[in-house]
């Protein structure tokens, strides 16, 4: 039940404009959130809203930053949504609804588990606000962040992260700003095969990241991610190759564990792949030892100025930053405890 001081909160009706430039209006105070993916879960966990959370999707609970979220139900997965449960946690078991509850997911426009698809299924509950965030974008996580702080009424805590996260980015900037710029080539751990690899165009928040930590991208084309062939890459004969790889670690928690066998195995077994491939040797990048696996969560969300620094690390050697102390910070953000001998670069710098 809402109390009368928030009842009576003269914000509401609150009209925003989500990121799918839709008008959305949330009549009164939330205290009620249903979350479709990782990045809405996260979002509203860093801004100390977590305890809100009263349904989400799936593959969340199996992900170490929310496992205080485990025994909330689920609704269903970020690509199967379980509307019929949605509904469900909407009414709490009574016949009228109480409208103090959101639905964040994806924009997505033209997916079926896009924003507009979902708002088109869930139209029949009459009340039910359903947003518009990516909040895995690094051009639009000051000003989500911020709209979600307005949202749930925790605007300083919003404010305290975005200046938190401008701080350790202007510490990068500052760090790289007169140093020479190596030619990178990222590849997404995603690729199949070496005559389709993917890639980090200009639009996507990796190359964006690449950017700000003073690297040249050997892929000039805009769109997020385009695909190129193996031999276009010798051709290109890169400084530095990153492969971002969402492997998971052995014992579930962040990164990669440093003393299990079992991840090195694994990722010893990716970088040997990477490196066997036909004209790899001729490589300026392999021939230096300039080739790494990187976690790739590490490079969206809120903890994307984490791994700005692992990328201005590991493009400027001796560079004088120190992400896991970064690091260390943001898991203070979410209300977790650092995890001792994490990687999330392989091999180690």
């Amino acid at each position: 039940m809402l109390g009368a001081e928030s009842a009576e909160d003269d914000r509401y009706p609150m009209t925003v404009t989500d990121s799918a430039g839709r008008e959305v209006t949330i009549p009164v105070p939330v205290p009620r959130a249903v979350v479709l993916n990782t990045d809405a879960a996260e979002a509203i966990t860093i801004l100390g809203a977590s305890n809100r959370i009263v349904g989400l999707a799936e593959g969340i609970k199996e992900t170490y930053e929310f496992y205080r979220l485990k025994d909330r139900p689920s609704v269903g997965t970020w690509t199967d949504i379980d509307y019929e449960m949605i509904g469900e946690i909407a009414y709490n078991g009574s016949q009228i609804m109480t409208p103090d509850i959101i639905v964040v997911g994806y924009v997505y426009p033209g997916k079926p588990n896009g924003v507009d698809a979902v708002s088109k299924s869930l139209e029949s509950i009459e009340g039910l606000s359903v947003l518009g965030f990516d909040f895995y974008k690094e051009e639009n996580l000051s000003r989500e962040l911020s709209l979600m702080g307005l949202i749930l009424g925790t605007e300083d805590r919003a404010k305290e992260v975005l200046d938190w996260y401008d701080e350790k980015a202007v510490e990068v900037e500052s760090a790289v700003v007169d140093l020479d710029r190596p030619r990178v080539y990222l590849e997404s751990g995603s690729s199949t095969g070496v005559g389709e690899l993917t890639t980090f165009g200009a639009q996507s928040g990796s190359a964006m990241l690449l950017e700000k930590a003073r690297g040249e991208n050997v892929v000039k084309e805009e769109m997020a991610y385009p695909k190129v062939d193996w031999e276009w890459v010798v051709s290109q004969n890169p400084d530095v190759i990153i492969k971002t790889d969402y492997l998971k670690a052995s014992d579930g928690l962040p990164g990669w564990s440093a003393s299990s066998s079992e991840d090195a195995d694994k990722l010893e077994e990716k970088l040997d792949e990477l490196l066997s491939r036909p004209g790899a040797r001729k490589i300026s990048a392999v021939e230096n030892g300039r080739v790494y696996i990187v976690k790739a969560q590490s490079l969206f969300g809120m903890d994307s100025v984490f791994g700005l620094q692992l990328l201005a690390e590991i493009l400027h050697p001796g560079i004088e930053l120190d992400a896991e102390e970064v690091y260390g910070e943001y898991l203070e953000f979410m209300g977790l405890e650092e995890q001792e001998g994490r990687i999330f670069v392989y091999p180690a710098m």
